[in-house]
Formats: C-alpha cells, structure tokens, sequence
C-alpha cells in the first residue's frame, strides 16, 4: 500500500490512476495533517509527499516520522529543487527527492528501487564484536545498551554491515544511502566522512576502518 501525500487534486489523481496501472494500492491525503495521520497507522509500505501543504508541510511529516521510529522509505515529491531545499529534505529523514515536473517512468523506478532497498532490510540481524544491528527493527545495540542513531547513520552502518570486510568508498555508499552519487553530486565527499564520524563517537573508533584513498569497511 502506498501512501500519497499531496494537495494538487489534478496530480494527485493522475498518480494515483499511474499507481494503479502498475499494480500498486494506493491512498491519497490531501493535508499534512491527515497525511501524518495516516502515515503513523503503519499500514503503508512507501510514502509519496509533497513538500508544501496545507495545516502541516511535508518536512515536519518527515521529521516527526522519524522522531517516532517510523522508517517507512519516504520520496519526496516538489517543485523546489534547489539544492539546499533538496539537502534539507534528505537531512530531515527522506529517502529520495523526485523534482516536478517528473516523468511517471522515473516515479515508478525511484519507487521500486526504495522498495527493493527496504525488503532487503527486513529480518536480518549481525553481530560483530559488542555491536548488534537489527535490520528488521531498525535497532542497534553496544554491550547490549541501546544506540539511538539518525536515519541516514543507520543505514551507512547497515550497508557496511552487509557488506562486511568488503571496502565501499564514499561514492557507492552515496549512491546507496542517498542514491544520488551518480545522478547529480548533490552531495561533497565530507558528507560520508561526518557521518562516520558520528558513528564512531557513538559505537567506537575502531567499528569502521578508513582504507585511504580506497573508502570504509566493517574489518571482517
């Protein structure tokens, strides 16, 4: 089931006949706040939101998501597509930022792809040394004490995670984090390097192993 978020009734309508063409269940909101409303139901496998609505924009739908531990894959759908409004967007917990006018094709692949990511998390756990990460509840444990990591460090750490001993640099952890590394550089090389920063003041120094001139990897 995917949630649509989105005031425009002409758009709304034709994504959602779109959506339904290509064998997706689909519900629509026409506000923020019925969004949010639906949105916390847990009931959906994706959410399509809009950045401007009316009674509650779609940047404090994503942060109040998150702020709850919903990590339901979010792709934002707007006109600003400038580039901070497009980084503010992905630092408040979104998945992907799909510009309008869009093509449905690019919809659809953007869709599948997060969709493609999120099964790929479900029902897996690792454990290396004191650190466990649960894909599936999207928790992570140090001594068997809870670490509360943002979005995007969660899933810098799961990747690495699932492919442990392998080097990633920061181009392939870009594109699979982000998913924007090859598409525009919407993001500078120190962006991966603060967030494993982070994740060694949290889980230690020694989790993720820098390779110069080569990326990270988790030691095997």
């Amino acid at each position: 089931m995917i949630l649509l978020i989105e005031d425009n009734p002409r758009l709304s309508k034709n994504i959602t006949e779109f959506l339904e063409l290509e064998q997706f269940h689909v519900e629509a909101a026409r506000d923020g706040k019925t969004g949010l409303e639906k949105a916390l139901s847990g009931k959906f496998e994706l959410i399509l939101l809009d950045l401007n609505l009316p009674l509650l924009d779609g940047m404090e739908i994503c942060q109040e998501l998150r702020r709850q531990g919903k990590n339901i894959p979010i792709l934002m759908l707007t006109a600003r597509g400038d580039l901070d409004d497009r980084v503010e967007g992905l630092n408040a917990g979104a998945d992907d930022y799909l510009v309008k006018p869009f093509e449905f094709e690019e919809l659809i692949a953007r869709m599948r792809a997060l969709l493609r990511r999120q099964s790929q998390q479900k029902s897996e756990s690792f454990t290396f040394g004191e650190i466990t990460i649960d894909l599936s509840s999207h928790q992570v444990t140090k001594s068997r004490e809870t670490v509360s990591l943002s979005p995007k460090e969660f899933a810098i750490l799961a990747y690495l995670v699932r492919h442990k001993g392998r080097v990633k640099s920061r181009t392939e952890i870009l594109d699979a984090v982000w998913g924007t590394a090859e598409e525009d550089k919407l993001f500078d090389s120190d962006t991966v390097e603060v967030h494993i920063s982070y994740l060694r003041k949290k889980l230690g120094k020694t989790v993720i192993e820098t390779v110069r001139g080569a990326g990270y990897k988790i030691p095997a």
